[in-house]
């Protein structure tokens, strides 16, 4: 009966090494893929920011404002 008990105590053990080593992977990989969206939106950030053909405004023209007066 003991032997049984620590038979199953190490099969516990070795499965909670396991689990443990799972979850660190996991968060590894969760780490870096987090790490690589953030630099892809700061590149995108940066683009929308330096591009030489914003000036600031959605593209709305005041000629065509009469599209979008209601009164």
């Amino acid at each position: 009966m003991n032997t049984e008990r620590e038979k199953t105590k190490a099969a516990l053990s070795k499965l909670q090494q396991q689990i443990v080593g799972i979850v660190e992977n996991e968060r590894k990989s969760m780490r870096a893929q987090f790490i690589k969206q953030s630099r892809a939106v700061n590149s995108m950030i940066e683009s929308l920011e330096f591009d030489d053909d914003s000036d600031g405004y959605d593209d709305y023209d005041d000629e065509d404002q009469s599209e979008y007066d209601y009164m």
